[in-house]
């Protein structure tokens, strides 16, 4: 009998610790292995006189990601192609007449503070799933194309696009100055959990309405939280310190704007990107505003769900689809 009180206890202390305002739970007992292969070193290796050899290298170094790479995120098709040596010659040719292996290579010479922050990542990622494998990641580049490419196990990082805001290589590129202050190798950690738990966690809806989509992006700021404890909000969120304060003072303003335009059960997709879409502001309510005003207001009605309802596990969190239970079980009240 004792023991089990013992158990229950320990239960009911695991579950309200994972549901906490404190995300900074211990993870120095899990033991993780997570390897990272630098494919946007060893693809510069690469000779066209002996293309067969490194082709054939790079395809037993690199397995699926190589063909991820080559399809996916530099797009010009499979390494048994006639045309492929030609391709990826000019496209390499392209990165250094642009300086951008020279620019990579100088600010990720050393990744030991990257493979740091990502072992802390999937240590957390561990701990609340438990049964999850941790994926093999890649880094590379892209041609500034994808930030982070994921598949079944694999995680692909575009070095070139984690430059830094004032980085030459983004003068001539038609980046918004919105994007290119993301653009930092601090963003990384996050771009990594959201692509990732996207992946894991797909988005599903019968509605696919406003509440939905707001309340799936939510989460992820949830799951966010969870795996990257130590990191300001300014950089979870994407957001200057002006845009967060904003946020922090005008949550309840923005989720009476969205219930009294009767905004929630909207189905059109225009309406609904306009407040949880990407962009240097939230377009219909001030330039002064915070992009994603909906999403900043989803997530505190998913951790005011967690705090009310400490029997619910990330997980459970996650395959929770009907947005209309979180909502009424989250007791959302923000005046």
């Amino acid at each position: 009998m004792k023991k089990q009180i013992v158990l229950i206890v320990m239960i009911i202390f695991f579950l309200i610790s994972c549901n906490s305002d404190d995300f900074d739970i211990d993870v120095s007992d899990i033991e993780i292995e997570l390897n990272i292969k630098r494919l946007d070193k060893d693809i510069f290796k690469f000779n066209k006189d002996s293309a067969d050899y490194y082709i054939s290298k790079f395809q037993s170094d690199y397995g699926e990601f190589y063909n991820i790479y080559n399809y996916k995120i530099i797009a010009i098709g499979g390494s048994n192609s006639r045309r492929y040596s030609d391709s990826l010659y000019y496209f390499l040719k392209y990165c250094n007449d642009a300086k951008i292996k020279e620019t990579v290579s100088e600010k990720f010479s050393n990744i030991s503070l990257l493979k740091e922050q990502l072992t802390s990542l999937f240590k957390h990622y561990k701990y609340y799933f438990p049964e999850k494998n941790i994926p093999n990641i890649y880094t590379c580049i892209s041609g500034f194309n994808q930030s982070v490419v994921t598949s079944d196990s694999i995680i692909g990082i575009s070095l070139d696009k984690y430059l830094g805001y004032n980085n030459k290589c983004y003068s001539n590129l038609p980046f918004y100055n919105y994007q290119k202050r993301r653009m930092t190798a601090e963003m990384i950690p996050v771009d990594v959990v959201e692509a990732w738990t996207k992946s894991e966690f797909i988005y599903q809806s019968d509605s696919d309405n406003m509440l939905d989509n707001m309340l799936y992006d939510g989460k992820i700021r949830y799951i966010i939280d969870c795996m990257l404890p130590e990191l300001p909000d300014t950089i979870k969120w994407r957001y200057t310190e002006k845009q967060l304060h904003w946020a922090n003072q005008n949550e309840s303003n923005i989720w009476n704007y969205l219930t009294g335009k009767k905004l929630l059960f909207s189905t059109k997709p225009s309406e609904i990107t306009k407040y949880v879409g990407e962009g240097p502001f939230t377009v219909p309510l001030s330039k002064k505003s915070a992009p994603k005003a909906a999403v900043f207001v989803a997530y505190k009605i998913v951790k005011s769900y967690m705090k009310n309802n400490p029997e619910v596990s990330l997980k459970m969190l996650m395959n929770e689809n009907d947005a209309r239970i979180i909502l009424a079980k989250s007791k959302y009240n923000p005046d």
